[in-house]
């Protein structure tokens, strides 16, 4: 049984807006592990990766020779990642020798024997190689047993193209169903590296300069100018690239907005925010809610909403 919510995205999955800059949709097929969907194939000619996460030890020999086909033969993707039990960590689980994990497993490898495998695997599908790594290692005692699970990870040497002419009765019309479709929000930059690197810039200031705590430190010490070293400001993490690698156009932008900026004599450049200059916009910017930069809507973090009087409840 699919669980379907599984698939849906996170909540956080809309808030990350510069996460996934291209669309992503996500489909869910049933289908037997032996055959392969022609519209499928025929849609998708180049896969990049099949993953199998402990899923060959649930194959009787048939329906495992039905895997490899249909896998490296004929999906034949850059990358192929296979886990499985590792039957030599047994003993850790105090399981009598040919005892399995689970009921329906139809077998359990050791290190050695899944390797075995491998190798049949890449010497019929020539193009593969592969290497093994454990999973989630145990205590020092159990070292010598391995880890709880194996990985396999056969990646594509040479180009070439799909085998399905040497199986074609794994080929099948309408062979999955599609359970679900979903499409995952992406955000579509439409603004210039300046523009970008204005409004993380104004950001920034208001947020972090001018929050009320800060400006309450400068208040009692009588500031009136506020520094920032010009490589603090580079690490700001929404900044695009060209800002954070060409300081001419970091300077040129910081110019154009209004900032001055000073070299000290070790040669370090810092931006002058000068909080007279600012003190109306700032205010303007920390008493509301949230605030509009080049479109994009900016929660105020710092904002303390006011605390109402409380009600008299004594008679």
């Amino acid at each position: 049984m699919i669980k379907m919510h599984v698939l849906k995205p996170l909540p956080a999955e809309y808030l990350q807006r510069l996460s996934r800059p291209q669309p992503l949709e996500v489909q869910a097929f049933a289908g037997c592990i032996t055959t392969v969907d022609e519209d499928l194939l025929k849609n998708n000619p180049n896969i990049w990766a099949v993953v199998g996460i402990e899923i060959i030890e649930h194959l009787h020999p048939d329906v495992l020779r039905g895997f490899e086909e249909t896998v490296f033969g004929i999906f034949s993707p850059d990358l192929v990642i296979v886990t499985t039990p590792n039957a030599e960590f047994n003993e850790v689980f105090n399981l009598p020798p040919g005892k399995f994990r689970h009921w329906d497993h139809k077998f359990e490898w050791t290190r050695q024997e899944f390797c075995q495998w491998c190798e049949k695997v890449v010497k019929e599908f020539q193009s593969y190689t592969y290497r093994t790594e454990g999973i989630c290692e145990g205590s020092e005692e159990t070292r010598h047993l391995g880890c709880v699970s194996q990985m396999a990870i056969f990646e594509k040497a040479t180009v070439q193209q799909s085998n399905e002419q040497l199986f074609p009765h794994r080929i099948r019309k309408d062979a999955y169903t599609l359970v679900q479709s979903l499409e995952y929000p992406n955000f579509k930059e439409t603004r210039t590296p300046e523009e970008i690197t204005l409004c993380e810039l104004n950001y920034y200031i208001s947020t972090f300069v001018l929050s009320r705590s800060m400006r309450d430190q400068y208040d009692e010490s009588g500031m009136t100018q506020v520094k920032l070293p010009l490589s603090q400001l580079q690490t700001i993490s929404a900044l695009p690239k060209v800002a954070i690698e060409d300081v001419t156009f970091f300077i040129d932008v910081i110019k154009k907005a209004g900032y001055q900026i000073e070299g000290d004599e070790e040669g370090q450049m810092s931006v002058i925010i000068s909080l007279d200059d600012l003190s109306s916009e700032s205010n303007s910017l920390m008493d509301d809610e949230e605030y509009l930069c080049d479109g994009v809507v900016y929660m105020n973090v710092n904002r303390v909403p006011p605390v109402e009087d409380e009600d008299n409840w004594e008679l």
